[in-house]
């Protein structure tokens, strides 16, 4: 049985192969069996616990060396509160099994998934959506905005399509006190008064909150199982890992920034279909990169590489030594799916403030070049 302090596992023996006699796969009939032979030596380990264990092997990284993969696995369901057995690890993984799959040919269909959009071309739904932007260009507020719209139940925000309706918001805030947060919910209708609503779940800087560690993980996983479809606002990337590092020298240009993010996404992978988690992870660009996405993120490359989509935010009008006078954001995707460009405002009076989108952001700043031009 498993224990959060349980020894390294040793590597299998020859005896313990997942392999025929012939080498090849072992027929659905042998996991079956070998399942049932697990639930009668372990009561507390249900058919269920199997399916999710299964489900979490399947999501981590092949190429991983296999302590390393062995490791992840723990970590993920630890943080899930599912029991295993050392010998189940390897049994979910395929250790010593001819694990491969058949490929693709001409004697299957060949289906394409259809794309999951939440805010289509913008946010994707039930990924990481990784979003990059200097400081206080609202990547933060942003996020809310198109959680609240679709928590509304509305059909467009920013004049693009609605494809899907969460149901919950959980903030994670070490970057932003209570009354940041306050006038942002306050301005999307989710805190009325002194009443905020019950839909959202909020974390803001000097609050003792759950981090990308072990524990953090297993708590964020809690909050996200109390709603179907949650949008997780982690702001940001970096306040949000550096707690988890096993060794807090770790610099974020490194690869191994991103391991405390990647247990989290293989966390909430395993919690689907039951609850599908979309996440909207705010992170720090560096400074004075222009408008190009790939690489403006502090850091390591790594997260650009790990994230579903990625959106960065930019300023239409650059820098000057005057005081800003064009509010005017750049919204543009990048990532596998290109998605859309958007040039959004938020528009602020003394009394209230909103977002309002001034089309497409390519043909803007093409005429904007024009006019710079002339």
């Amino acid at each position: 049985m498993n224990s959060a302090n349980s020894s390294d596992l040793p590597l299998p023996t020859s005896d313990e192969s997942f392999t025929t006699h012939d080498g090849k796969e072992p027929p659905e009939e042998h996991w079956e069996a070998q399942d049932n032979q697990t639930l009668a030596a372990q009561e507390t380990i249900t058919k269920q616990h199997l399916r999710k264990i299964r489900s979490v092997a399947a999501s981590i990284d092949a190429e991983l060396a296999i302590q390393e993969r062995i490791f992840s696995l723990k970590q993920a369901l630890n943080a899930l509160a599912i029991p295993f057995t050392n010998e189940l690890l390897y049994h979910a993984l395929g250790v010593g099994a001819s694990s491969y799959d058949d490929p693709y040919d001409s004697s299957t269909p060949f289906l394409l998934e259809e794309e999951r959009w939440l805010l289509e071309g913008i946010c994707k739904f039930g990924e990481f959506n990784l979003v990059t932007a200097e400081e206080k260009l609202g990547k933060t507020a942003l996020g809310i905005h198109i959680a609240a719209a679709s928590l509304r139940g509305e059909s467009q925000c920013l004049g693009m399509p609605i494809r899907q309706h969460i149901d919950g918001i959980i903030i994670l805030g070490p970057d932003g006190n209570k009354n940041e947060y306050g006038k942002i919910l306050r301005r999307e209708g989710l805190l009325v008064g002194t009443k905020l609503d019950p839909r959202v779940k909020l974390f803001c800087k000097g609050m003792k909150m759950p981090y990308f560690t072990e524990k953090g993980i297993a708590e964020i996983c809690r909050l996200c199982s109390q709603f179907k479809r949650p949008l997780l606002i982690p702001d940001t990337l970096f306040k949000c890992t550096i707690p988890a590092l096993i060794n807090p020298q770790t610099k974020d240009t490194s690869p191994e920034y991103m391991i405390p993010h990647q247990n989290l996404e293989q966390s909430l992978q395993a919690l689907a279909p039951d609850c599908v988690v979309t996440e909207w992870v705010c992170a720090h660009s560096k400074k004075g990169q222009g408008t190009g996405i790939q690489g403006r993120m502090r850091g390591t490359n790594q997260g650009t590489g790990d994230a579903s989509h990625i959106i960065g935010i930019n300023w239409v009008t650059p820098d000057s030594d005057s005081a800003r006078t064009d509010f005017r954001r750049q919204v543009i995707t990048d990532g596998r799916d290109m998605g859309d460009a958007l040039i959004c405002e938020l528009v602020t009076d003394e009394a209230d403030g909103h977002w309002i989108c001034h089309g497409n952001a390519r043909e803007t700043m093409a005429k904007e070049s024009k006019r710079q031009m002339l």
